[in-house]
């Protein structure tokens, strides 16, 4: 009797790992002493085995392959109706005391989506923007999001890059640039950024430094009349509050670039730490405050104008991927849900679809 065992391997460029899949006895044929069939097969079987386990390897690995390259080629204008049914709105009660089973219906809709959502192949990115990045793995061009990269084209600039994306409310009725926290070589960059587009709000949702780790550069300055100069571009603090909860405070911004004046209100809102939740009433009050405030002397409150679309609104954390999404995520469901009680009871609204949009 020969005591045997199938391991199946397979190898990925994260490592290798094997697995006992099987243990099994075999009885060796009578055979007479010294036959060279008995010896033979002895000396096979290890071989077949080991063919038996590469040949497995290849088609795991070739499986992968094919799945990335499939998620690769899905289509970015897949209508967002087919991406998940519109759901009305349902009692708070509902989502307050969510089920084990409603847990599992989200986790199922979040996996959903990271299958739906385009494929990004680092090869695609131009290495040579990579020390303008915070993140390597976060880049703004390359991939899915190119077409949505912004290009700085002010005659000055030696290169166009800056890790920022155009990103459209889900309503297009907003138009907002998603960017990353600026590094101390990128902050002329930010504010040439700014000028370009004419910005006139800034929603920083990041500390400049967290658990001891530089999330941004600071490129705004802190005290008033104090003046922050970047290559062409000075930056002087005119004036600035706080807000009564504590967590945010508001600056307001003259930018000067050769015979240029450009005015900006900045937010930095500190009350949302990384890899955490931000208290929803919070959010929602930052929020209707950057959306009613205005650049008048009296700073009174002002209504969305109709060129939102073409003046956008910058919004940046460390990476500006997680804490950025979700507040214009949020602020544009806060939009939809802005209707008459009537209407809003007929409502259907995809969450999801949002989200993927977004991506």
């Amino acid at each position: 009797m020969v005591n045997d065992r199938l391991i199946v391997s397979g190898c990925t460029r994260a490592g290798c790992t094997s697995v006992l899949s099987k243990s099994f006895r075999t009885k060796i044929p009578y055979q007479p002493k010294g036959s060279k069939t008995s010896l033979a097969w002895i000396a096979v079987f290890p071989i077949l085995l080991v063919l038996l386990l590469v040949a497995y390897a290849t088609w795991n690995s070739r499986q992968k392959k094919q799945k990335k390259k499939e998620n690769k080629s899905i289509p970015l204008n897949i209508p967002l109706n087919l991406v998940v049914r519109p759901m009305r709105p349902r009692q708070l009660i509902h989502c307050i005391y969510i089920s084990k089973e409603g847990e599992h219906d989200v986790y199922q809709e979040y996996e959903r989506l990271e299958q739906m959502s385009p494929y990004s192949d680092q090869s695609d990115q131009n290495p040579d923007f990579e020390v303008y990045d915070r993140y390597r793995n976060i880049p703004a061009r390359g991939g899915a999001w190119e077409s949505t990269a912004v290009h700085l084209t002010a005659e000055h600039r030696l290169h166009d890059y800056i890790n920022a994306n155009e990103i459209r409310s889900f309503d297009q009725k907003q138009l907002y640039i998603a960017c990353q926290g600026p590094l101390p070589d990128t902050c002329a960059d930010f504010w040439d950024m700014i000028i370009q587009y004419k910005a006139r709000k800034i929603v920083m949702l990041t500390r400049t430094k967290e658990q001891d780790k530089c999330k941004c550069h600071l490129y705004f300055p802190q005290h008033v009349g104090e003046v922050f100069k970047f290559n062409e571009t000075t930056v002087t603090l005119t004036d600035s509050e706080n807000h009564p909860h504590g967590s945010l405070e508001i600056r307001y911004l003259t930018i000067r670039q050769f015979n240029m004046k450009h005015s900006v209100i900045h937010y930095y809102y500190t009350g949302w730490p990384d890899f955490k939740v931000v208290e929803a009433k919070k959010l929602v009050s930052l929020i209707d405050k950057v959306n009613r405030h205005s650049l008048s002397a009296s700073h009174e409150p002002c209504k969305r104008t109709n060129n939102s679309l073409s003046i956008p609104i910058v919004v940046h954390c460390s990476a500006g991927v997680g804490r950025t999404g979700t507040y214009i995520a949020v602020d544009t469901i806060i939009r939809l849900l802005d209707v008459p009680d009537n209407e809003l009871q007929l409502l259907q609204l995809d969450v999801m679809g949002i989200v993927y949009h977004l991506r």
